[in-house]
């Protein structure tokens, strides 16, 4: 059979060598099933040693001893890699031919045809999984501790013991909100945590093949699970929200005899739909003594807040309040905002004057029904994809076969098989 081996700047004529192939195991290496040859002796010639380098100096550090081509053997031409791997007398070399790239290797485990679907409750779909292992089930809620989250300072999580899928006295810790004292009780995080045996056969299946051997039987694969550290829930805690306006910020500017009168309009923008706490202070100054000045405040088109101050002393030339009140938004899907309204004194030493300085706070976020809700939300949802690590098909592929001392070959055509080396 004839057999060469041909490089862009040379050509090797194997025809008269014995080489043994192994075309029907191919070897798993970086991302590619290859097949390959046993190591095999390669007369050195001075004119092949040229070509290669002058490899007869293999302590030469620049020696190149991996060379890509395409090796022919009988009717068929491969991509093929002609590797040196040592040098007394003759070369012994090996032939990696046939390069086959597994097509979805790189592909990140996120952008896999993974679970993602609605259930009715989540914390109750969570309590019937628990029991099973896989093949039953593809996921589960294994308690997971963590120190991720502020249980001491920060208000959110206040009520939060530092476990994900917390599961006590028979059933998961559920979040939920005391609107009559005004706490919110975030207790728990519900997060599906998937099989690695999932994730190993839908990668497999999403590149064309079928999963077998015996990873499918290894006890502890069977319930090994693959957690990422992300925050699977909705957070509907915010920063308040702050506005501060000086009076030269003023939108228009009237006399009044010789005084001057501004008006002032903003809007500031409600990002979630929810109950509020607005608070902060206010200062009105004199146009003329007995002269109306005015501060309003509006949610959307409603008034929800108002004061008027006349200055009826001619002494008296600012007059300063604070505002500390709650409020409910609607929840739909039109602008969410307030707006603020001032016709008011001016003079120019107020230039820089600050005359509204007021925070917003989020006290508890609205649900798609317009009812009070806890911060932290367990949506009824199952979406896998949101809970794999940040890593690509091979880097799960490679950890298992390191990890167990596994093996992976392609049997008639479309099969994966890994089993113990």
């Amino acid at each position: 059979m004839m057999r060469k081996f041909i490089h862009s700047d040379f050509e090797i004529d194997l025809s008269g060598l014995k080489i043994t192939d192994t075309a029907e195991n191919p070897w798993f290496t970086g991302n590619y099933f290859t097949k390959y040859s046993y190591p095999f002796d390669l007369p050195l010639t001075e004119e092949l040693d040229v070509v290669l380098g002058i490899l007869s100096n293999m302590n030469s550090t620049d020696s190149e001893t991996l060379f890509e081509g395409i090796y022919v053997h009988g009717e068929q031409m491969e991509k093929a890699i002609l590797e040196v791997e040592e040098f007394e007398t003759n070369l012994s070399v090996t032939l990696r031919y046939g390069l086959d790239d597994f097509p979805n290797f790189e592909k990140k485990l996120a952008d896999l045809q993974l679970h993602r679907f609605d259930v009715a409750d989540i914390y109750a779909h969570a309590a019937g999984i628990i029991t099973q292992t896989w093949p039953s089930v593809d996921y589960n809620f294994p308690q997971i501790h963590t120190d991720k989250y502020d249980v001491e300072n920060d208000s959110t999580w206040v009520y939060f013991d530092r476990i994900i899928n917390n599961y006590k006295n028979g059933a998961f810790l559920i979040n939920e909100v005391d609107s009559v004292e005004d706490i919110i009780y975030n207790r728990n995080i519900i997060q599906p945590v998937p099989y690695l045996l999932y994730l190993l056969r839908t990668i497999v299946e999403d590149a064309g093949y079928t999963l077998h051997g015996d990873v499918l039987a290894d006890e502890l694969l069977q319930k090994t699970l693959v957690y990422t550290d992300t925050n699977y829930f909705k957070n509907y805690t915010q920063d308040s929200e702050q506005l501060t306006i000086l009076a030269n910020e003023y939108d228009s500017m009237t006399l009044v005899g010789t005084e001057e009168r501004i008006r002032l309009d903003r809007n500031l923008n409600i990002a979630i739909p929810g109950k509020y706490n607005l608070s902060g202070s206010v200062r009105l100054r004199k146009v003329i003594t007995g002269s109306n000045t005015r501060f309003k405040i509006y949610y959307r088109e409603n008034l929800i807040y108002e004061n008027t101050y006349n200055f009826p002393y001619a002494a008296v030339t600012r007059y300063d309040f604070d505002i500390d009140f709650n409020f409910e938004t609607i929840y739909d899907l039109n602008p969410d905002y307030l707006h603020f309204y001032f016709s008011t004194g001016y003079s120019d030493e107020m230039d820089d004057e600050v005359i509204l300085d007021v925070s917003l706070v989020l006290l508890f976020p609205f649900n798609e029904n317009g009812e009070l809700s806890p911060s932290i939300i367990n949506d009824n949802k199952i979406e896998l994809a949101r809970a794999v690590p940040d890593i690509s098909s091979s880097d799960l592929v490679k950890s298992v076969l390191e990890l167990f001392k596994m093996s992976i070959d392609i049997r008639n055509t479309n099969e994966v098989w890994i089993n113990y080396i």
